[in-house]
């Protein structure tokens, strides 16, 4: 600051932006402060400096500095979006709203003002006037993100009018001009695995590469060995909470050879205070809050922890930290369970899988060196059901004698012809029931009024509210038969489901997200329950309905089987992980680089998992 002070006003802008240019903020910061102190009534110093304490996540400070600048300057476009936009980070959306509203009043051409009001207006609850503001934002920037952002909010809403218009110009658009899918998206609405890798790679390249040098970094990295005895992990992940990856993966953490491993839990999401929060800083050798820190700050992290093998839970999904291995923090970077699909990344290494989810014929399209399990990628923690009383049919909502089939799959999930086919199941078994996920009234209300529409009653689609893990583990078993949505499949659904009883009915398509069931059942030594196209799909649901007796049998080996296969033998899962990871850093130790890997079946043991 001292060497600052008496340099001329223009030199300190041109200064001020060479910092922003490389990413420098705090010092951006810091000149502007300065000028501000000579130019106190200066609407664009204010501005300005308001806009960089936003980027810096100083909110409040920034709605202070933007207020004053708008007031001061009231056609400035500039000051009332960033005010909003600051507005939005306090969760103040009435404010946000309003200061968006006013910018387009000034520049109503400007698509981010337009996307942003929308996402405003989708926190405060106004899904209908959040999806005009999205389309309008698509129609001015079409090769905006804004077309994902109308597919979004209509799939959780489960709205359906002109989707499929909205999923083909999205899919078109990536086809002609490699412009990406949101990466959920581009799983939810198409099972090619070929779409999905050049959408992975145009994601990489727009959102996740690193700008010139670290980007640049080799897939082999420079040999260097930690001075410890035991290989050492890192668990990198947003999602160490009360959420599926969690529920998933503690009994592995929990589990690992402590004479072997050490283990280091690098945290990037938020902490909800939950009892599987305080699980998994429990789980772990060494846990870390990282969730305030720049992708950078994590590398070095992970590089202070002398990691050996860095495995990212998340990829691209909420709270992504990809840019946070391209520095190469750790000798081994593997990407497991949290994104069913390639990740396109030139800084990750594996990617772990089994042979249902990726046939040998589907390779090419995953840009990783897939190492495979035997048996199936997915961990499944066991879950404690001693003394849990199944909730009554009628304290559910649910008939006493009809035959229930479910869906507890995030609706977002479902698609419209998956949902026809649900609903040609009911038409087909006169009586039964249909057990809805709806974490919202506007979703229950568009699943109920599109069922009316085709023909099925509203007294034939049941509610099934979000409740506590526990509660839900619970009242599975009230259900007959859970239906699988397609191409994303249920994962943390199937496993639970099976967990507690009730058996999966899957159809498997080309692509890792629509295969993921089929691995669990096959595991679970329930294959009969896999099917390979819609019409399959559908006339077994019916037969099993309408079999007497079928039910009750597929039940009874679903509750058997989890002690004698593999889908829940965590132990053995956990023997077979470890395998995996030990030989990559075998390969690491001999100077070679990522390549194909197959772990071998337990000795003794032979589980036959079909490829095709």
């Amino acid at each position: 600051m001292t060497a600052w002070k008496h340099r001329s006003t223009e030199r300190l802008q041109a200064d001020a932006d060479r910092l922003l240019h490389s990413g420098d903020y705090k010092g951006a910061a810091q000149i502007w402060k300065l000028l501000l102190e000579r130019f106190p009534d200066s609407a664009h110093a204010l501005r300005t400096l308001g806009t960089i304490r936003g980027m810096l996540g100083a909110h409040g400070s920034a709605v202070e500095l933007l207020t004053r600048a708008a007031q001061l300057d009231p056609t400035s476009y500039g000051a009332h979006y960033n005010l909003a936009l600051a507005y939005a980070k306090l969760e103040r959306m009435d404010e946000a709203i309003s200061a968006f509203e006013r910018a387009i009043e000034i520049a109503p051409g400007e698509a981010n003002a337009h996307g942003e009001l929308g996402r405003a207006q989708e926190t405060a609850g106004k899904h209908r006037d959040a999806i005009s503001s999205f389309a309008r934002a698509s129609v001015l920037a079409p090769d905006g993100p804004w077309l994902n952002e109308v597919v979004n909010l209509k799939q959780k809403m489960c709205d359906w009018a002109q989707l499929d218009e909205y999923q083909n110009l999205l899919v078109e658009r990536l086809r002609e001009s490699a412009h990406p899918i949101h990466s959920i998206r581009a799983l939810q609405i198409s099972d090619d695995p070929h779409l999905q890798r050049v959408n992975a790679e145009a994601a990489f390249a727009r959102w996740y590469a690193l700008p010139a040098e670290p980007s640049q970094a080799p897939r082999s990295p420079q040999r260097h060995k930690y001075p410890h005895r035991r290989l050492r992990l890192g668990y990198l992940s947003g999602d160490f909470r009360a959420h599926p990856t969690s529920i998933l993966i503690a009994e592995l953490i929990e589990r690992h050879d402590r004479a072997r491993f050490e283990t280091v839990g690098f945290s990037v999401g938020p902490d909800d205070r939950s009892p599987f929060r305080a699980r998994m800083k429990k789980a772990f050798d060494m846990f870390i809050d990282c969730s305030s820190r720049s992708p950078a700050e994590i590398a070095a992290a992970v590089r202070k922890q002398a990691i050996d093998i860095l495995i990212d839970l998340s990829g691209y999904t909420d709270h992504s930290r990809i840019k946070a291995l391209g520095s190469r923090p750790a000798p081994i970077q593997v990407h497991y369970l949290g994104y069913p699909g390639t990740l396109a990344c030139p800084y990750v290494d594996y990617l772990v899988v089994d042979p249902f989810v990726v046939p040998p014929a589907l390779q090419s399209h995953y840009s990783e060196a897939l190492c495979y399990l035997p048996a199936t990628y997915q961990v499944s923690s066991r879950r404690d059901l001693a003394g849990k009383t199944i909730p009554s049919r009628e304290s559910l909502g649910l008939p006493a004698q009809a035959f229930v089939f479910c869906s507890f799959n995030n609706q977002s999930k479902i698609q419209p012809a998956t949902y026809e086919l649900w609903l040609d199941i009911l038409r087909r078994t006169p009586g039964s029931v249909m057990w809805l996920f709806a974490n919202t009234d506007a979703a229950l209300s568009s699943l109920t009024a599109y069922a009316a529409a085709h023909g099925i009653g509203p007294e034939r689609i049941v509610p099934a509210r979000p409740i506590g893990p526990e509660a839900h583990m619970a009242r599975q078993a009230a259900a007959d038969l859970l239906l699988d949505t397609f191409p994303y499949n249920g994962h943390t659904t199937t496993s639970d489901a099976l967990w507690a009883g009730v058996p999966v009915l899957t159809y498997a398509g080309r692509s890792f997200a629509s295969r993921v069931a089929g691995s669990l059942l096959r595991a679970h030594g329930m294959e009969d329950l896999i099917t390979s196209s819609p019409a399959e799909y559908a006339d077994l649901a019916v037969r099993i309905a309408q079999t007497p007796g079928m039910i009750g049998d597929l039940k009874a080996r679903v509750i058997a089987n989890r002690e004698t296969h593999p889908l829940f033998d965590t132990k053995r899962f956990s023997r077979d992980f470890e395998t995996a990871l030990e030989m990559m850093w075998q390969r690491w130790e001999r100077g070679e680089p990522p390549a194909l890997l197959v772990v071998p079946e337990p000795e003794g043991q032979s589980w036959t998992i079909a490829t095709a």
